[in-house]
């Protein structure tokens, strides 16, 4: 959400640009259920997309907070962040405007120049709007932190190695206050590929297409995921083809919300999005790590 300054006639907006590569599917079919955008999801980037490729990507993910001027028409100042889909944003009476970024980080920045006067590490992603209450004449700023939304399932490559901590917290500030909060403890992915690469490039290519009408808005593009959902190219499921149809085809994980895809997806094109997965594995590895 945005907010509002009345005292400096000034709206604070979470702005963000978040560009998209786009084609027309010629191969589109309208389908009963499921996705029917007509735009192709695989167009872009290679069959096989070396970590540049991600990397580049990232580099176009802007964010910034906004204090937008409406009667000149034109931003007072701006606050550039790392990445997009920031926090919503709260304007406080004491002249301050309070956001949360992705990467933890809860900030307060003056409200007439956008100078950063206060932050503190939330140690979880703080994409929410804070909100602030009084109790017995103390002011207090709250907010929800967590991972996911929408922009954490469909764009995996655009996470940095320090991912916040998927476990979503109440974290409530006032002056002079000494609460601590405690450091996420997970144990780390085993980042190598779990099965031998196979395929040639026609069937690798056929597996990205498939990929992107059907994995891609969960599992991330280039088979990156940011936490959120598995990341297949580490799942021990996706070197082991019988495994792989069982989840996709037979719906053995539908109890978890995996649901199967019989309906849209041939065992042959499963097969080939495995293929895919598994050469994304590959390609993101140093050619001497080995497989586990």
């Amino acid at each position: 959400p945005m907010a509002f300054n009345p005292d400096l006639n000034l709206a604070y907006i979470p702005a963000q640009e978040i560009p998209q590569s786009y084609a027309r599917d010629s191969r589109f079919e309208t389908q009963p259920v499921g996705w029917n955008t007509g735009a192709d999801f695989a167009a872009g980037v290679p069959p096989i997309a070396p970590p540049e490729v991600a990397k580049f990507l990232r580099s176009t993910l802007k964010g910034r907070l906004i204090a937008w001027d409406p009667i000149a028409r034109e931003a007072r100042w701006s606050v550039e962040h790392d990445n997009a889909w920031n926090g919503g944003v709260l304007s406080t009476a004491g002249g301050l405007v309070f956001q949360g970024k992705l990467n933890g980080d809860f900030a307060a920045y003056d409200a007439a120049t956008g100078d950063k006067l206060w932050s503190h590490d939330l140690k979880s992603g703080g994409a929410s709007g804070p909100g602030t209450f009084m109790i017995d004449g103390e002011q207090y700023v709250t907010i929800t932190t967590g991972w996911g939304s929408a922009f954490g399932l469909s764009a995996g490559f655009a996470y940095d190695e320090t991912v916040p901590s998927t476990v979503g917290k109440v974290v409530t500030f006032k002056l002079g206050g000494t609460g601590e909060i405690a450091d996420p403890d997970f144990p780390m992915i085993d980042k190598t590929p779990k099965g031998e690469a196979f395929g040639d490039e026609a069937l690798i290519a056929e597996g990205a297409v498939h990929y992107a009408r059907n994995c891609t808005v969960c599992h991330g593009p280039l088979a990156v995921s940011s936490g959120v959902l598995p990341d297949l190219r580490w799942s021990a499921i996706s070197g082991h083809a019988e495994s792989f149809k069982g989840v996709v085809i037979d719906g053995n994980l539908a109890a978890n919300g995996m649901v199967s895809f019989a309906d849209h997806l041939t065992p042959e094109e499963v097969e080939s999005i495995r293929a895919y997965v598994l050469a994304q594995a590959h390609a993101a590895v140093p050619a001497d790590a080995g497989d586990n």
